[in-house]
């Protein structure tokens, strides 16, 4: 009997899982041969999870180099007893409690199983508050107003998915000009990828807020980061990997009854996303399934025949009309720094410090690895709030290098919250992130490394988050998670990802696109078994 091939395209959370899932099945319930292929266009694996390595020089070591790494795309786990955390522990890798905001809002889950705190800065007002549990009923009332606003909605008996929204934004419920409207303005709009709450009316915050407060606790990084995940997954699933293999058509063989996978190897996608693909057809499979993890946008992109459901195709158009939100930027920084920004002997990260009224409305701190006293500040941004960051640098520094002086920005919003005790956190930076106009400093006074990516200039991403409308997302999810080419009576072709994560759950998370990815390959195998090319061991 000849090999039955399943081609996952995508090599992130969910198309790594995937392929680890159709192993397992099949060894497991099959005696028929299951050859797996994992087509990788970029030339590494982990999708939305982008670990970098950031050269930091260090004087004690004779003027060495060590690097340390900082995570450029996923970062955290929320929640526990799902698919990551299993594997988590099947694998050995700690767990390091965070302390994280859910939703920016104000309600720090986990908070006393973390040595983390939370922090807010309202920069309209230039004010930089930390959240303590014992003082927010008195010093701090207007977060007591936040929070208490908000868990009324998470609350709400009738806070489901299929919630009919009342058209009053969850600001409208808070006072005018003050703390609590400000920094729900702040936390909602970028988290949503909104760009400001009022786009978010009460029926859909009552949705996200039932969806986190379901991972409220137990929030955590993967010790190594979160690219040891990928690492794990990669090694159990090596010999299917494939890179560089730009998948471009996925069209029915009305002969064979099979899929043809047209792909170029040995790939390079030019830098510009909106590039046109090579219109190179050498290399062809026949397949009986493909399982397809990549974005909805690179869907866009590839020829696939038959047509695709119209919510498939609006969703990777990113057509207003579909049911499907994407953020056409994300961009993350990190900068490494030479001391903690909110004291000297501060021991404890700041995880999550929502900033309104700022270019960067979302940063974090935690020590550094390497080196003695070195602190990592992270900074987060998607959607409306990316754009309006993008434009500021371009204008700033020009179009070739607006990236970098997305770390300079960071440093000014660092002097800005703090304080720069006539140090000056920018003035540090001189030309080290590429900002030659900036006084030359040298490095070991402040600022040691930095790094950023824009998710919007990625070949491959080509976007930032992509995630169901709210609300109805429940609708959109099945939609998505159904197999596709619901003609043929066994089909062959599915989606997992991002976009197609479980419901009981945070979206876009690790979790979830791993979850979709064994879902989608349990779906694959049925579907295959259906047809009778698969010879069971029962």
């Amino acid at each position: 009997m000849s090999s039955v091939v399943v081609v996952v395209v995508g090599g992130g959370a969910s198309g790594l899982t995937a392929a680890l899932e159709l192993k397992k099945s099949a060894s497991a319930y099959y005696t028929s041969p299951i050859t797996v292929l994992v087509m990788e266009a970029s030339s590494r694996l982990g999708g939305r999870i982008l670990p970098c390595d950031v050269p930091v020089e260090y004087e004690s070591i004779g003027g060495g180099v060590l690097y340390e790494r900082v995570q450029l795309g996923a970062e955290y786990v929320h929640g526990g007893e799902h698919l990551l955390d299993v594997f988590l522990s099947q694998k050995n890798i700690k767990r390091i409690p965070a302390c994280v905001a859910a939703q920016g809002d104000g309600g720090p889950s986990g908070f006393q199983e973390s040595q983390a705190t939370v922090a807010y800065y309202c920069g309209k007002r230039k004010t930089f508050i930390r959240f303590q549990p014992d003082n927010t009923s008195s010093t701090e009332p207007w977060l007591a107003n936040l929070n208490a606003h908000l868990r009324s909605l998470a609350d709400d008996s009738n806070a489901t998915s299929s919630a009919a929204t009342t058209g009053k934004s969850v600001a409208d419920g808070l006072p005018r000009d003050s703390f609590s409207r400000e920094m729900a303005d702040a936390g909602y709009g970028n988290t949503l990828a909104a760009g400001s709450c009022t786009l978010l009316d009460e029926g859909e915050t009552r949705i996200m807020e039932v969806a986190w407060d379901k991972q409220a606790s137990g929030d955590a990084t993967p010790e190594g980061g979160m690219s040891r995940v990928i690492e794990e997954l990669a090694a159990d699933v090596c010999d299917a990997i494939r890179l560089n293999h730009y998948v471009h058509t996925i069209a029915r063989d009305a002969e064979t009854n099979r899929i043809r996978v047209g792909y170029v190897a040995s790939y390079a996608h030019p830098d510009d996303a909106n590039s046109a693909v090579p219109e190179e057809h050498a290399n062809e499979i026949l397949v009986d399934a493909v399982i397809y993890t990549g974005s909805l946008p690179s869907l866009a992109h590839v020829d696939v025949s038959p047509p695709l459901p119209k919510v498939v195709i609006e969703a990777a158009r990113g057509s207003s009309h579909s049911p499907v939100a994407f953020a056409s930027e994300a961009i993350k920084a990190a900068v490494i720094v030479r001391g903690c920004p909110y004291g000297e002997d501060s021991d404890t990260d700041l995880h999550a410090v929502i900033c309104s009224n700022s270019l960067w409305p979302e940063i974090s701190f935690r020590r550094a690895k390497v080196g003695d006293n070195l602190w990592v500040c992270g900074g987060f941004v998607s959607g409306t709030c990316a754009e309006d960051l993008k434009s500021a640098c371009i204008s700033r520094a020009g179009a070739a290098r607006w990236r970098n002086e997305t770390c300079v920005v960071l440093l000014e919003q660092l002097d800005s919250m703090f304080g720069d005790g006539g140090k000056g956190w920018r003035a540090s930076a001189g030309q080290l992130i590429g900002d030659h106009d900036a006084e030359v400093v040298p490095p070991s006074n402040r600022v040691v490394g930095a790094a950023a990516y824009a998710w919007g200039s990625d070949p491959h991403a080509r976007g930032g988050y992509t995630f169901p409308r709210l609300p109805g997302a429940s609708h959109v999810r099945a939609s998505l998670n159904a197999a596709l080419w619901p003609d043929v009576r066994a089909p062959p072709f599915f989606l997992a990802g991002e976009a197609c994560g479980d419901d009981d759950g945070a979206p876009m998370t690790v979790h979830a696109a791993m979850e979709s990815g064994r879902r989608a390959a349990r779906r694959a195998i049925a579907s295959i078994a259906g047809r009778g090319t698969l010879q069971s061991r029962m």
